[in-house]
């Protein structure tokens, strides 16, 4: 009997090297959504759903917003038929005791005020999960003074809850960012999520967003390749790169291996696109002129990466 985990790994390869494969123009992120859980719908897996939102996206903004939303859904659990954002950065940044909006309780009333100051994908999110400091028994912080955060998720149209749409950055402008404002917004203590804000999601997600974004985007090279009919070396460089993704992902993300391994397969990635982009400019010359626009989003988090990589090398080969 085939195992259905093999079954659905070969039915993903074939339809990600498949040449028939169609790759739309949207106008908005709204259809853009609706035909990424069409596309996605029969695979469970985050990663395999943020790989097929890659591979069916023709610039970098729509193959960032499939990796974004799955790694959300494979973090949160989270409902797939709604978009949904991640809510953590305010004006003093995303460190933890920068955040201020706060969980408080007043009588038997449970409410969230505060601001967040940028937030991928907030415009058009119908499900947000709040980053907050939980100040419901004391002052917020614990015996050793560190915060209490917790992570509350909410519709976007609960009342209290107001968007904003912030001026595009000048890349990936398919992907509207916003500040979103919570004034005295009533939630029940279901909304509220289980464990420690910061240990649980905070900090994990960092690394669930870097592998789900680089498969994404992976996949959406792939399609160049495929579509621009590159040497058949180099596509299948990058069907090696998105195989290892999708290995990582099964690993414990928080863990040094599997930092060291994010690492390794980056600059793998740095390399093949720096042999590849020639076939891409001329192939694709308009996709490319995109591309060199939208690539900017790839350097946004590189000290980060370079300051866990650095810390689990540490761990491990210094233990």
């Amino acid at each position: 009997m085939t195992d259905d985990k093999e079954t659905k790994a070969d039915q993903l390869v074939n339809i990600l090297l498949s040449p028939a494969f169609h790759r739309p123009s949207f106008d908005n992120t709204k259809n853009w959504f609706q035909a990424f859980r069409k596309q996605t719908g029969m695979f469970s897996l985050s990663i395999d759903r943020a790989l097929l939102g890659g591979r069916m996206s023709q610039c970098l903004g729509y193959a960032f917003a499939a990796g974004y939303q799955s790694a959300i859904e494979a973090l949160f659990d989270a409902d797939s038929t709604q978009l949904a954002a991640f809510c953590v950065s305010e004006t003093g940044g995303n460190h933890p005791r920068s955040i201020q909006t706060r969980l408080a309780k007043q009588a038997n009333l449970l409410s969230l005020n505060g601001d967040k100051s940028f937030v991928s994908g907030a415009h058009d999110a119908q499900n947000l999960y709040i980053a907050c400091l939980d100040v419901r028994e004391g002052n917020g912080l614990d015996h050793a003074g560190r915060p209490c955060l917790k992570i509350v998720q909410i519709s976007s149209d609960l009342p209290g809850v107001e968007l904003h749409a912030l001026p595009p950055l000048g890349f990936i402008p398919e992907v509207r960012h916003g500040k979103v404002s919570l004034q005295e917004v009533e939630i029940s203590p279901t909304m509220i999520l289980p464990g420690d804000g910061y240990l649980d999601y905070i900090k994990p997600f960092r690394s669930y967003e870097d592998v789900h974004v680089l498969a994404a985007v992976s996949a959406y090279r792939l399609a160049e390749a495929i579509q621009g009919h590159w040497p058949d070396a180099y596509i299948d460089q990058y069907l090696a790169l998105i195989m290892a993704l999708r290995s990582l992902s099964q690993m414990s993300l928080n863990n040094a291996p599997a930092h060291i391994g994010l690492a390794a397969i980056r600059e793998q990635f740095d390399e093949l696109v720096k042999q590849t982009d020639p076939f891409f400019e001329s192939t694709n010359p308009a996709g490319y002129e995109h591309w060199i626009r939208d690539r900017r989003l790839l350097q946004v988090a590189k000290a980060a990466h370079e300051k866990r990589t650095h810390a689990a090398r540490q761990a491990i080969f210094r233990a």
